[in-house]
């Protein structure tokens, strides 16, 4: 079957639009800061917030969504993870994650903004007229949702790794430290019992006679 040149750039653009309507990335969050991010929209669709801590502390965070109109949609407090779904409104939301309880330890948070329900190909395209789909039409919506549930599968395990890498290297830290202590102790009873032992066999100096003439 030939694939007409729409069909082809459409199969071309495919990894480009599978992260189309999604925002994620990563960011540090210093001790006793707090940082908002705001995000605009012109009209109402489902959207889907996640968030991951990384690494810091015991990786909790204070996390809050305020909606056009200063209304509070989203709070807790020390939380690791989350899903939150909300439907937009148009106006501007801000997501605020606040670390001014941790006074010594930064943060590093993961956050994903996303559509709850992608649209289709040819929705993208900008051809909402219905339309009966051809086979290669199928082929390339199965592709387009199959990228979407890789990305979604790399972001989830990159997130595991990171995560299982702070861990690992805590935990590095941690019996290293332990070890060297445990080191100068050793060293010090060391020590400790070899001059002991070498009092013990040290003969007591006897008074000195004074000579009489």
């Amino acid at each position: 079957m030939k694939m007409t040149e729409l069909q082809i750039g459409i199969l071309l653009g495919i990894l480009c639009r599978v992260c189309e309507g999604t925002s994620r990335f990563t960011f540090n969050l210093r001790e006793r800061q707090k940082q908002c991010f705001h995000e605009s929209f012109n009209n109402s669709k489902n959207y889907v917030l996640r968030y991951d801590v990384l690494k810091g502390g015991n990786m909790d965070v204070d996390v809050y969504v305020v909606a056009p109109y200063r209304r509070a949609i989203y709070s807790t407090l020390k939380k690791v993870r989350d899903v939150f779904s909300f439907e937009s409104m148009p106006g501007e939301y801000s997501i605020c994650f606040d670390n001014q309880f941790s006074r010594m330890t930064p943060k590093t948070i993961f956050l994903s903004l996303q559509e709850q329900r992608l649209d289709t190909l040819v929705a993208e395209a900008g051809n909402d007229a219905p339309t009966a789909n051809t086979l290669v039409d199928a082929a390339l919506e199965n592709i387009h949702q199959a990228a979407t549930r890789v990305v979604g599968y790399q972001t989830a395990y990159r997130i595991i790794e990171a995560r299982g890498q702070y861990i690992a290297d805590s935990l590095n830290r941690k019996v290293q430290w332990w070890s060297l202590g445990q080191s100068v102790i050793i060293l010090i009873i060391g020590f400790g019992q070899i001059f002991v032992l070498k009092m013990l066999f040290l003969e007591p100096k006897k008074p000195a006679v004074a000579k009489t003439a």
